[in-house]
């Protein structure tokens, strides 16, 4: 019926007032009439035989056709109700149209007033709010109050609400819900936190942003959204380990792929050079580059002196014949030093000679940039952060996550039926999903989530609140954000469904939002940025022990592993050998 009266003018004419109440009770609780549906009521009954149609006059786009007649005139007047009045208050004659179609307009008032852009009796409304970080909940004595005593928020969301408690003329009071959640939806359709005040009508609108779902928006109207976010991951970090593996950090992967493609390539320009050559001169060379990369081999020498530096002296000794090397040698004996090379047999072609120095030249530079970068990365140790993505947390065989309890993200766990995220409802029968209201999202980060056994997941501009209310308790960063977000969201302020207030809050947030003041309240927490660039790495100096060297002595000793097995085969293999041999 609502869509159906959308942007209509109905009227009513009747002069039963029991028919005028039920139309006025039922198009209320139905919802049929929208801010766009005018509503004209024509009736003859006095104003006091009207009491049932009061919550249509003053809270929808409604007026008020009342034929008055008397003994020497008669006229109609026409009445407003304005909004949030007392049952008791009569609605206010704004204009008069007597039976010689004068029109008489009493007050400064258009036809079909726009009553929810300011009110004009400034009337007192009930604001849902929850405890948000970096805001403040306190009870004060008033005695003007219901119970004695009066709710004081304080925040970035007090300073919004007040921004549109001075915009729209009304005063406010705030409450809470009784379980001190957002509210979502339950199996049997009721609803509970703030949301199920907001549909109960036991609240005006609710002053917390509400992230937007299917079953939110049907249940209430919603005004602009007043942000928009992700989901991220805040996680705790643990204490400053040693990368035992660091040794490998100097080069990065594409040097070391490219070193172990330029050995490979090396290896077969020698063997395709030496294809003409016999099979014994095939292979007296095969594993010399290996030997150069790795700085093992048998004993030359290498020219130190400053008659002889760089690729030219390299190439000299490289090119000369084995006796000419050793007569090179016994002539600047002062000016070369001995090295863990390869010997140059005086049988090797000149082009061995040369693959090879450039070979050994390359691998000079290679060597020599990464011993001194590894000189300064041993030292370093690094700050893990595991948990980037959901995927990470669901692999990981112990830790929990703990998310807000009765939100928009809950609803969803409950309802989604595959996918990863059926993965991470599953994990409550694991005991490894929690659920936690907004108040008590402080003691879960500094307890289990500073632990490291648990992480939080929720939306980011919560987390980077608590992470800089964290830090100007503890003076440092002990929590990282991870790198992926996910659930995109926007969030509203909400009220009842076809409560024309949305009217008139909705080009208010939309000022807030699109002038960038709320989202500098939000932000104007101090050490908000502070830790924004968590460093993953710390430098130290410290001498190395076997904490930093312990990878470097593994690969040794599996080198020195695999080396013994491949010797053991051989042994193995030798009687057959030299059966064969005896054959030959």
């Amino acid at each position: 019926m609502g869509e159906a009266w959308h942007c209509l003018l109905v009227v009513v004419v009747s002069d039963d007032p029991a028919f005028l109440a039920a139309f006025g009770h039922l198009s209320l609780r139905r919802h049929a009439l929208r801010w766009s549906t005018r509503v004209l009521v024509l009736t003859r009954l006095p104003l006091t035989h009207l009491g049932g149609l009061h919550g249509l006059l003053s809270n929808r786009n409604a007026m008020l056709l009342l034929v008055h007649r008397g003994q020497k005139k008669r006229d109609v007047g026409v009445y407003v109700a304005m909004p949030f009045s007392p049952i008791t208050k009569l609605p206010n004659r704004v204009a008069s149209w007597s039976a010689s179609k004068t029109w008489t307009q009493t007050l400064q008032s258009q036809f079909f007033p726009d009553k929810f852009f300011v009110f004009a009796s400034a009337p007192t409304l009930t604001v849902a709010v929850e405890l948000m970080p970096h805001h403040s909940l306190t009870w004060v004595d008033d005695p003007l109050a219901k119970e004695g005593r009066r709710l004081v928020y304080t925040g970035a969301l007090d300073k919004s609400v007040t921004y549109l408690a001075k915009a729209m003329n009304f005063t406010h009071r705030y409450v809470l819900s009784p379980d001190r959640t957002f509210g979502t939806i339950m199996p049997d359709g009721s609803w509970t936190g703030m949301m199920g005040m907001v549909v109960r009508e036991e609240v005006d609108f609710g002053g917390v942003p509400f992230m937007l779902s299917p079953a939110r928006a049907a249940a209430g109207d919603y005004t602009a959204a007043i942000g928009t976010g992700k989901v991220i991951i805040l996680g705790g970090l643990g204490g400053l380990k040693i990368d035992p593996w660091g040794f490998l950090l100097p080069l990065t992967p594409i040097v070391w792929a490219s070193a172990l493609t330029a050995l490979l390539s090396v290896l077969a320009l020698l063997e395709i050079l030496s294809l003409s050559l016999s099979s014994e001169t095939l292979h007296r060379g095969a594993f010399s580059p290996v030997r150069i990369l790795l700085q093992q081999g048998e004993t030359s020498w290498t020219v130190l002196g400053p008659a002889c530096l760089g690729l030219p002296c390299i190439l000299t000794i490289s090119v000369l014949s084995g006796s000419s090397s050793r007569a090179l040698m016994k002539t600047n004996s002062a000016s070369l030093t001995p090295n863990a090379d390869v010997v140059w047999p005086a049988e090797w072609w000149w082009w061995e000679r040369l693959v090879l120095g450039l070979w050994m030249l390359t691998t000079l530079v290679l060597t020599r940039s990464y011993a001194g970068n590894l000189m300064s990365l041993l030292a370093v140790r690094y700050v893990p952060q595991p948990f980037q993505t959901l995927r990470d947390v669901l692999d990981h065989p112990s830790v929990a996550m703990i998310w807000q309890k009765y939100s928009k993200n809950e609803e969803f766990l409950r309802g989604v039926q595959s996918g990863m995220f059926r993965e991470v409802a599953d994990m409550e029968k694991k005991g490894r999903l929690k659920f936690h209201t907004q108040t008590q999202f402080s003691k879960s980060l500094d307890t289990l989530v500073r632990a490291g056994d648990h992480v939080l997941v929720e939306i980011y501009s919560t987390v980077k609140t608590l992470m800089a209310l964290d830090f100007s308790k503890k003076g440092r960063c002990d929590f990282y954000l991870s790198r992926d977000g996910f659930l995109p969201f926007s969030s509203s302020i909400i009220s009842q469904k076809t409560n024309p207030i949305i009217q008139g809050l909705s080009p208010r947030v939309m000022a807030l939002t699109e002038s960038g003041i709320l989202t500098y309240w939000v932000q104007d927490v101090a050490n908000f940025t502070r830790c924004n660039n968590v460093p993953k790495k710390v430098a130290f100096s410290t001498t190395l022990s076997f904490t930093n060297l312990w990878g470097v002595f593994a690969l040794l000793a599996g080198g020195l592993t695999a080396g013994l097995v491949v010797w053991c085969l051989e042994l193995l293999n030798l009687p057959a050998k030299k059966s064969s041999w005896k054959t030959v």
